[in-house]
């Protein structure tokens, strides 16, 4: 019977180590997607910003070429 409580201990030592681990992966995991989709909208809004600029800059080309 101490044998069976031993063991029993033991593999809930392991199994908390082991959702321990999971769990600081899966942490890791969002903290890196997090990371990704924040870099995607930054480029997206520098993007957006750039072809913004540039299509301004287009319209007062034709405007000065029209005056």
């Amino acid at each position: 019977m101490k044998k069976l409580g031993i063991l029993i201990r033991k593999a809930r030592e392991f199994i908390g180590l082991f959702l321990k681990k999971q769990l600081f992966i899966m942490t890791e995991l969002v903290v890196k997607l997090a990371r990704v989709y924040f870099d995607s909208q930054v480029f997206i809004i520098d993007l957006h910003s750039r072809m913004k600029s540039f299509r301004y800059k287009k319209i007062d080309l034709l405007l000065k070429l029209l005056s």
